[in-house]
């Protein structure tokens, strides 16, 4: 839920921005507030569909090396794959094995075979690691537990594939994971729908920049379309906050900053001047009094 709720500020906030500068200029189109309007939706759905899926579809859960099982992987759907930690009876005789889980997983069907390559980590701080709740496991049907600054106990995969699939657990180093629990769910839009939304609303926000001068509502636009990628690929409903920021990051460096240059270059290009501001250009009176007029002649 707090993950939810930076991202739904961050967006309202990049929204605010954009609208207080769109409300300050005259003539503003409505075009531009329908862009900034699907700008500000575009990232709060998405980490919706990431952060809160739907009801599982299927369940497998993998004990180890050697583990399989089998899974029909519907449509349109992403691998949820979370760790159950494992007890550690000894908190002073901790190790490095006890702290992380690497695992490889081998997805076999008819005509294709993958490798899906994933780590878990455990918290930590210097010798002392807590563990969390294993009789509650991390994950139920229940409740949603939220992985710690530094854990990573959560990791979204997209699939290609479709139907009946083989699951293996290949490889498996590490006794952070006591099991692995693969849940299929609906995935969010996949890359090819996220570029032709992205693409579309940068368009239109540098159309409205240079048609009808609004205030760079281009870098905006590009951090939060920027940050729906991110999300869409990195963002688990266990993950830790750290996803979260690093996909508002990654979105303000890569789509705010690459937008708003293409806006800016644009408006150098056509020539396009700051669009006047209400009330610009007015001589300034004091309260009360009437304005003055130009002296004729």
């Amino acid at each position: 839920m707090i993950s939810f709720l930076i991202v739904a500020v961050a967006a309202l906030a990049a929204g605010y921005m954009a609208a207080s500068r769109l409300a300050a200029v005259r003539g503003t189109p409505f075009l531009a507030w329908i862009v900034v309007l699907a700008a500000v939706c575009a990232p709060v759905w998405i980490a919706r569909v990431a952060l809160f899926p739907p009801p599982i579809t299927v369940t497998l859960d993998l004990p180890g090396k050697g583990a399989k099982g089998e899974i029909d992987v519907p449509p349109g759907t992403d691998l949820l794959v979370t760790a159950t930690l494992s007890e550690v009876e000894d908190i002073d005789k901790i190790t490095v094995d006890d702290k992380y889980t690497r695992y490889e997983l081998l997805l076999k069907s008819a005509d294709k075979r993958e490798i899906l390559k994933g780590m878990v980590l455990r918290e930590s701080e210097d010798e002392a690691v807590p563990i969390s709740d294993a009789e509650d496991g991390i994950r139920s049907r229940d409740k949603r537990f939220a992985a710690s600054w530094d854990e990573e106990i959560q990791t979204r995969f997209a699939l290609t594939r479709t139907g009946p699939t083989e699951v293996v657990a290949s490889e498996w180093k590490g006794r952070a994971a006591e099991t692995l629990r693969l849940d299929l769910v609906e995935a969010p839009p996949r890359p090819p729908v996220l570029w032709a939304g992205a693409v579309l609303l940068g368009f239109l926000a540098i159309l409205c920049d240079v048609r009808w001068r609004t205030d760079k509502i281009a870098s905006e636009v590009g951090f939060l379309g920027g940050a729906c990628f991110t999300m869409a690929t990195d963002l688990t409903p266990n993950g830790n906050l750290k996803e979260t920021l690093y996909a508002l990051a990654l979105g303000a460096l890569v789509g705010g900053l690459t937008l708003g240059s293409l806006g800016w270059i644009a408006r150098k290009v056509f020539g396009v001047k700051d669009a006047p501001k209400p009330g610009k250009g007015k001589p300034a009176t004091k309260a009360g009094e009437a304005p003055s007029k130009p002296a004729s002649g």
